[in-house]
């Protein structure tokens, strides 16, 4: 069967490909991974859905403090929100690092920011979204009760990688994920991918999920689906996260003016866009090629020689407008200003 259809047959599947490293994570651990994985596929209850309205107005809250706070000149206003709402929740971040990836980097550096709770911004992709996994985790800890989890979501994300995979198990990935660039069984997978990494049928050999174990799903365990979702401009009504990300689309003109995933650049947009803003700008470190960090208590502003409205170089730096969502009013950066 090609998507998950049970806890059980979550726990079956998670039981059939991975261990748990002896004396890393309690063993009910790998149950709590499968519990994740069928809490992100299941679509009978709309879980997932519900709990991304509840952190969508708790971020909303959040942006509308730091705006208010800053009467609007603040950067970064939305990534504050996410972990001042995070910890909220409960996540315990083990370091001040704000890490932006524009595009692959080492998997050490990536298992290092992981296990200290570090939720990043991912410009990879404009499909695969820059706060996918983020909007996936934090979901995770709105429904921690109703998922029934034994461990904390933090405890979780961060020792994701003390989990192996079982001898000569294997699971059906993307061409581009073999040595041969066909579509067919690799043993090289982890139980990142498999929970909440997974691919688009889009990418499967005849847009078809293969029967057995793969990394291809239709449902929440894929960033790009998560994005589908938030990008359906008939789901923005009155949700902060759906209506910022649209915005925020089309002000980069990342979306055509039609709006939708389907109408979503492709390629690496946003990873140029990414690195063009934080290589040797301000406080950013470069840690490796694709791989930005600075201290999270570093605030930064708008400059007005920074940016102009194209095409109205008389126009005020940044143009909001007046939004009401989740019936609270504040203000978001006008969809209609176009960076140059």
């Amino acid at each position: 069967m090609p998507e998950l259809q049970s806890e059980q047959d979550a726990l079956q599947q998670a039981q059939l490909l991975f261990k748990i490293q002896k004396g890393k994570l309690p063993a009910n651990a790998l149950e709590d991974y499968a519990r994740i994985a069928w809490f992100f596929t299941r679509a009978d209850a709309n879980m997932f859905e519900a709990a991304l309205e509840d952190i969508s107005q708790d971020l909303w809250a959040a942006y509308c403090r730091f705006f208010n706070r800053y009467n609007g000149v603040m950067r970064n206003m939305f990534t504050h929100s996410i972990r001042e709402v995070a910890e909220g929740y409960g996540w315990q971040y083990d370091t001040r690092e704000n890490v932006v990836l524009t595009g692959g980097i080492s998997g050490a550096q990536y298992e290092k920011w992981t296990r200290a709770g570090v939720l990043f911004k991912d410009q990879m992709d404009l499909k695969h979204g820059e706060h996918s996994h983020t909007f996936q985790w934090l979901a995770v800890c709105a429904r921690r009760l109703q998922i029934n989890l034994n461990l904390h979501p933090t405890v979780l994300y961060k020792q994701i990688f003390d989990v192996m995979n079982q001898n000569k198990k294997t699971v059906i990935v993307p061409d581009f994920k073999t040595d041969t660039k066909k579509q067919g069984a690799s043993a090289n997978y982890t139980c990142w991918s498999w929970v909440a990494d997974c691919f688009p049928k889009s990418l499967a050999t005849g847009q078809e999920i293969p029967a057995e174990p793969s990394l291809f799903s239709e449902r929440y365990r894929t960033p790009q689906i998560v994005m589908k979702y938030l990008l359906n401009p008939a789901n923005a009504d009155g949700n902060f996260i759906k209506t910022y990300l649209q915005y925020r689309y089309k002000r980069r003109r990342w979306v055509s003016d039609e709006g939708g995933y389907d109408n979503v650049s492709g390629g690496g947009t946003a990873k140029s866009a990414g690195e063009l803003k934080h290589l040797k700008v301000r406080d950013w470190k470069q840690v490796e090629a694709s791989a930005f960090s600075r201290d999270f208590d570093t605030k930064s502003f708008y400059d007005r020689k920074e940016f102009r409205n194209q095409g109205h170089d008389t126009w005020p730096v940044k143009k909001y407008v007046q939004v009401t969502l989740h019936g609270q009013q504040g203000y978001l950066t006008d969809p209609q200003f176009l960076y140059q």
